[in-house]
């Protein structure tokens, strides 16, 4: 029997149930990605080269609510619902439920969002941050969420293994938490959407909350699993992870209004949101003493599993800094916060969502990916196009602040001493581009190493007339 037989076979009856749904989940979240970040590159070619692509449909502000949504609701949320599907399954020890509904959401969440991405480019945006889809593809993609979701929270409330571990806990709060932030959000400002500073506050809630309670937990219960299992390093201090877990919680909620700082908005919502933003420092802290021990550069899940907890580590405390009063009079309205935003999504979301991608994609297909020389430069290039896209806007952030703030230059000036930062910013997206490209042209090898020895078989027996042997 070969190797990749052996490893098919080495699945167990409850985890041969998610198979389907997880590898739709990851096939379409990978899609997503390469699409959302084409956008994002053409969205930062523009604010250095505005006369490039001059249509209607590729203004600056058309493909950054394109980017973001597809980013967001495509790529981060259906690759971390994939990995947290194959999580439940195989910690529980419990068949999906109704796995056939999951795929079904997932198809349906994947047409919402199809229909969305030109309704954007076209001018369809209700133009309120983080909920530019149109009402009725959001009540859509919400539906499809729900179906998958769903098996997730059945197959954690059925398990069959005698206490939760960490990385339940995570995925258990985070899609009971989305489930309320997105409807939430959806009716208070989209469909029936509130006056003045509430659609901000609403607006802000859901961005805020999306990242935290949902994504964040995500990509940690993917990290407690995968990091010591590839590692071989066991968790550090096991006893902080409740800890981490409750704080996340506690605090993850009420950092809604720390980016409207100056706005119009009571000044105690705003000191609780500075305070909340300030104390996810302790999850941050908690999670990096839980898992730093775990490491062991060998393999690409654990590259990418350590790339995702550096990202958690330095954005979580960026994020912690800039919302304090003096760091965001300094840093608001600028780059930097779209730096720290990128490192958050970019590096500690994909960055767990790939290091579980490397290590379920063989277990479930039953074969390793084929280029080893691909997966290195996947992470070679995810590494330094990050570093570069991130870096470039720290600093242009920083010196674009300290010029509006400090120095009588004209905005004028100020945009054109910034040029330099936005070109290197894009050429960073574009080599993170080029690294998803590389993982993707991987998946595309193994997928033909199923595809053409079939169909030449087919071939064969169509040409020679012949019919494959029965089976005895």
């Amino acid at each position: 029997m070969s190797d990749s037989a052996k490893t098919a076979t080495t699945l167990e009856p409850h985890e041969q149930t998610a198979r389907g749904p997880v590898l739709y989940l990851l096939a379409g979240g990978l899609a997503w990605l390469l699409i959302g970040l084409v956008l994002t590159c053409l969205a930062s070619l523009k604010l250095h080269a505005p006369g490039c692509l001059p249509f209607a449909w590729a203004t600056t502000g058309r493909l950054q609510a394109a980017a973001s949504n597809v980013l967001l609701l495509g790529a981060a949320a259906q690759g971390g619902l994939g990995i947290a599907l194959w999580l439940v399954a195989h910690l529980g020890k419990t068949p999906l439920a109704c796995w056939g509904s999951a795929v079904l959401g997932t198809a349906v969440w994947n047409l919402a969002l199809t229909a969305g991405v030109p309704a954007l480019l076209l001018g369809g945006s209700t133009g309120i941050p983080g909920m530019e889809l149109p009402a009725s593809l959001g009540v859509i993609i919400f539906v499809g969420y729900l179906l998958v979701a769903a098996n997730g929270v059945a197959a954690i409330a059925n398990c069959q293994r005698g206490g939760y571990v960490p990385a339940q806990w995570f995925i258990l709060g985070g899609v009971l938490w989305f489930a309320w932030i997105y409807a939430t959000s959806l009716v208070t400002t989209v469909i029936f959407p509130g006056r003045g500073i509430l659609t901000a506050l609403s607006a802000g809630w859901f961005t805020q909350g999306t990242f935290w309670l949902f994504l964040a937990p995500l990509a940690l219960a993917a990290l407690y699993h995968f990091l010591p299992e590839v590692t071989c390093s066991p968790v550090r201090s096991p006893e902080l992870s409740p800890l981490a877990f409750w704080s996340l919680a506690l605090f993850g909620g009420w950092t809604a209004a720390a980016g409207l700082v100056g706005g119009p908005v009571p000044a105690w919502l705003i000191t609780i949101s500075v305070a909340a933003s300030v104390l996810l420092v302790i999850p941050v802290v908690l999670v990096t003493v839980n898992l730093l021990s775990a490491f062991g550069l060998g393999s690409t899940a654990g590259k990418f599993g350590q790339l995702s907890l550096f990202a958690f580590l330095f954005g979580g405390v960026g994020k912690a800094v800039t919302s304090l009063r003096c760091a965001n009079e300094l840093l608001h309205f600028t780059r930097f916060e779209v730096a720290l935003n990128e490192l958050l999504l970019f590096g500690f979301v994909l960055g767990a969502v790939f290091a579980g991608a490397y290590v379920l994609i063989p277990k479930l297909v039953g074969r390793r990916l084929p280029n080893c020389g691909l997966a290195n430069a996947h992470v070679a290039l995810s590494a330094l196009g990050l570093a570069m896209a991130v870096a470039a806007y720290a600093i242009g952030g920083w010196k674009q602040g300290w010029a509006l703030n400090y120095t009588s230059a004209d905005l004028l000036s100020i945009n054109a001493e910034l040029k330099p930062f936005l070109r290197l910013h894009t050429a960073g997206l574009a080599v993170f581009l080029l690294g998803q490209v590389a993982f993707a042209a991987n998946v595309l090898l193994l997928v033909a190493g199923f595809v053409l020895p079939a169909g030449r078989t087919l071939v064969t027996e169509v040409i020679t007339g012949s019919a494959p042997a029965p089976a005895k």
